[in-house]
């Protein structure tokens, strides 16, 4: 019987570690500065384009070579009122959109963004912490090529993004999305700002850790269905 445990036990384990190569839970990337550790699950078939001082240029992880299609991970520090109620914190996060489209220029973000409309709003948790997330569509106009993108292309292109900014205490983490609009899905771009965590300071968290996690997650969602 025992034995018979440890078989079904190695196949699940086998099956969970298998699951890792989707493509949502490919990859972890786990951010090597001292002072603002964390982590953050992708797709394996994903690349890192850039990784900096979060408190800067942030890390950008990238689907392909076109910069229309990937993740941006930064960390703005005492930008919010952590105070703010559910509502007041989804007008600041809309604002904040809405002003950076008003003023994206082609100099200096390579595009300019028009027509935004709005079309979701949520307020939810990430990693224990409050979180709101947006999701919007608008064109994006490139006359200039991105010379960080080796695909990148001029061109009037219609995107779906998300913003998520995770509030930790007056600081906010964020988890900022971009899809042409026909590349975008809502299932994965939410699991994938869901799998963000703040990583405790001094914490010897390794990827065989957070893959752990994730086994208990999926017997989790399997057990309960």
């Amino acid at each position: 019987m025992i034995f018979f445990v440890k078989i079904i036990l190695f196949f699940l384990v086998f099956v969970a570690v298998v699951g890792l190569n989707t493509d949502v839970f490919g990859e972890v990337f786990i951010n090597s500065e001292k002072e603002f550790p964390f982590s953050i699950e992708y797709p394996s078939n994903w690349n890192i384009t850039f990784s900096k001082s979060v408190i800067d240029d942030g890390v950008m992880i990238d689907s392909d070579k076109t910069g229309r299609n990937g993740m941006w991970i930064g960390l703005w520090q005492d930008y919010v009122d952590p105070n703010l109620s559910d509502i007041e914190l989804k007008w600041f996060l809309k604002d904040h959109i809405s002003y950076y489209c008003q003023n994206s220029i082609f100099e200096k973000d390579f595009g300019q963004c028009t027509h935004l409309e709005f079309q979701d709003t949520i307020v939810w948790e990430i990693d224990g912490f409050r979180a709101v997330t947006s999701i919007q569509k608008y064109n994006w106009d490139v006359e200039s090529t991105d010379p960080r993108f080796s695909d990148s292309t001029k061109g009037t292109f219609h995107i779906i993004d998300t913003l998520t900014w995770i509030i930790f205490d007056d600081d906010i983490w964020i988890v900022a999305t971009i899809n042409d609009a026909d590349k975008f899905d809502k299932t994965q771009t939410l699991d994938i700002a869901k799998s963000f965590k703040i990583t405790p300071e001094n914490s010897s968290l390794s990827q065989i850790e957070l893959w752990f996690d994730y086994i208990i997650t999926f017997f989790t969602r399997l057990i309960h269905g």
